[in-house]
């Protein structure tokens, strides 16, 4: 199921993301006591969104390199915002990714995951 997704970490960034259309959740509730629900739609995409980041991976990550490069400038503003705000180079930067979803640093963006 692909959906035009955003994230408010990242304003003005918007892009097709493909993801399973349901999932099923097993959880405990704050007693420790196990339960799972079984999400669709949008509270599927929502939940799946924001576990992402949980596991420490971005919405972008999940794009296809043809999405990605939709947003690359929106991307590139806002390291250059961050760059002027901080005083700090951007931890890793859009500009270093290659075709096949590497960047310098190693990290391999699971497109497809």
């Amino acid at each position: 199921n692909v959906y035009t997704e955003g994230c408010l970490s990242f304003p003005l960034a918007e892009a097709d993301v493909e993801r399973p259309v349901s999932v099923r959740v097993e959880a405990c509730n704050i007693r420790g006591k196990k339960f799972s629900i079984h999400l669709k739609q949008l509270q599927a995409r929502i939940f799946q969104h924001e576990y992402d980041h949980l596991q420490g991976t971005l919405f972008f990550e999940r794009m296809t390199p043809e999405a990605l490069d939709s947003i690359c400038s929106a991307l590139q503003k806002l390291e250059e915002d961050y760059e002027k705000r901080t005083g700090l180079p951007a931890p890793e930067s859009i500009r270093n990714r290659s075709k096949d979803g590497y960047f310098k640093s190693g990290k391999v963006f699971p497109f497809f995951n």
